[in-house]
């Protein structure tokens, strides 16, 4: 039954506003609620609303909103298991193939890379209201984006995933506590660039600085020097067989196959995706840390409690930051 139904929009908006007040009670909420907005540099695309501007909302301008965003650019169908060829393509004939000719999508629009935030010397701050023994830092990297360097891309799922196990070391030898770093890529395939590399972990607030400190270790010593042999192989042989297990199913393929009908270079890549996230050598991986890691300037981030502030990283760090006093959070 396809229209405009006004109900989904205002559940919507319920619970947005019921969870907007939860989110400054944690860090992780505060992660959840203003990362993606914080280190694009404040683009509101990446705000999330809070209850001043969701009071505004309504299903009429949501319909305004998207009903002409929605007649734009192609429509891709991607039909996998086990079906009936003819049937199907006949159903897609009488409904998505009847539909009026689409409209391009604006070359301006199309093009859109996101930003990157403004790096500085001492990190940015943001507070919460929850545990004053909660905090957390976020240390990220711009990087690239689009199909043509896809492959480069997987490379660069090996390289995170090498920083993330030396963070994770390094916190256990310097905070004594079993943290749980992230570290991650987003390669937007869609844009020439806008990606990024990001390290996260939720940590007592005097170890925010040694995270920043280490962080920034690792990824000078990452393009100084090449990881060992050894190294590399305690991190492929996992991503190895995670690909070999996720290609059993349908969503893999529906995932890495997405915009292949208006691209057909990602037909091409698939049949490269096992080898690219499973065999490089350490030359390649010090190459991509010095490109990354080393020739770009960061951007850091500290949530803390309110009322505190941002303390010297203790001795043994690679650099310490300043005191800071917190401003409010949003």
């Amino acid at each position: 039954m396809p229209r405009w139904d006004k109900d989904p929009v205002i559940r919507a908006k319920a619970a947005s506003e019921l969870a907007y007040n939860t989110y400054s009670t944690s860090p992780g909420g505060i992660l959840n609620r203003d990362l993606e907005y914080l280190v694009t540099g404040g683009d509101e695309r990446f705000a999330t609303p809070d209850p001043a501007a969701l009071k505004t909302v309504t299903p009429e301008g949501f319909r305004a909103v998207w009903e002409p965003l929605l007649k734009q650019g192609p429509i891709e169908v991607l039909v996998f298991g086990e079906f009936d060829q003819p049937a199907v393509i006949e159903q897609l004939r009488l409904t998505f193939g009847a539909l009026p000719p689409r409209e391009p999508i604006p070359a301006d629009v199309a093009a859109r890379v996101p930003p990157f935030a403004p790096t500085s010397a001492t990190p940015s701050v943001v507070t919460h209201r929850g545990d004053a023994n909660q905090a957390a830092a976020v240390v990220a990297w711009p990087s690239g984006g689009g199909v043509a360097s896809l492959r480069e891309s997987r490379q660069l799922e090996i390289l995170t995933q090498l920083f993330n196990n030396r963070l994770m070391d390094a916190l256990r030898e310097r905070a004594g506590a079993s943290y749980s770093p992230q570290v991650f890529s987003n390669w937007p395939t869609d844009l020439a660039s806008g990606g990024r590399i990001t390290a996260l972990a939720q940590l007592e607030p005097e170890f925010v600085p040694v995270f920043f400190a280490e962080a920034e270790k690792i990824a000078k010593d990452l393009a100084a020097s090449p990881p060992t042999a050894d190294e590399l192989e305690r991190v492929t042989e996992p991503l190895s067989q995670m690909i070999r297990r996720a290609s059993t199913g349908n969503q893999f393929w529906l995932y890495n196959l997405e915009g292949a009908t208006q691209d057909p270079q990602r037909v091409v890549l698939l049949r490269s995706l096992l080898a690219d996230y499973s065999q490089t050598s350490p030359q390649v991986m010090q190459f991509l840390a010095d490109r990354y890691l080393a020739k770009a300037s960061p951007f850091r981030l500290a949530i803390i409690p309110e009322g505190q502030t941002l303390a010297e990283a203790p001795a043994g760090g690679a650099s310490a930051n300043a005191a800071l006093s917190a401003p409010a959070g949003r």
